[in-house]
């Protein structure tokens, strides 16, 4: 399909992404539900490996040097300062070190959902939603203290604003683009 003929279609399409029958809203939430479910099922079963503990450490140092920090390791500085906050709300556990990858997967499954239902159709965005919540490697990497799923979700994020960007032409998704894209780096 030619470019204006694509974006002409995402333009035309707007209106009929914004009214949704409750069922396909109970769908949605079912799926990221079971995501969630799936991912913090034995979250803290595995023991902490080599990454995961650097994870640690740099989430712990961060309150004193922040600037060194970002220096240092500015593609996941926003990650560790998100695995920081779980980590000083919930405890210094091995569930709370990981969750914050949990929570960027579920996250994640829930704007694959709403992009595929953008870009497609609602039965799109369910099927590309259950493949990522049950996809056994995804599983894998939401249940490590990386930032794996940082990066998808600010990836999907990104994706999601500029499509929307284009078709409404407001700048509010435009600067949702560009922190998005900005996530993707610091995660």
């Amino acid at each position: 399909m030619h470019y204006r003929a694509a974006m002409k279609s995402i333009d035309t399409d707007a209106d009929a992404v914004r009214t949704r029958p409750i069922w396909q809203i109970v769908v949605g939430a079912l799926i990221c539900l079971s995501a969630f479910g799936i991912v913090v099922h034995q979250l803290d079963a595995k023991a902490v490996w080599l990454d995961e503990a650097f994870t640690h450490t740099q989430a712990m140092r961060l309150p004193r040097q922040t600037l060194t920090l970002a220096r240092e390791y500015g593609n996941m500085w926003l990650y560790y300062s998100a695995a920081r906050i779980v980590l000083r709300v919930g405890g210094d556990t091995t569930f709370a070190l990981r969750l914050p990858a949990a929570l960027f997967a579920v996250l994640s499954v829930a704007l694959l959902y709403r992009l595929g239902a953008r870009l497609i159709d609602r039965r799109a965005g369910v099927a590309a939603a259950l493949l990522l919540a049950f996809n056994p490697f995804f599983v894998e990497y939401a249940q490590q203290a990386r930032s794996y799923t940082a990066l998808i979700f600010f990836a999907l994020l990104a994706t999601w604003a500029l499509i929307e960007s284009r078709a409404f032409r407001r700048r509010a998704w435009t600067a949702l683009y560009v922190l998005a894209a900005l996530g993707m780096i610091y995660a």
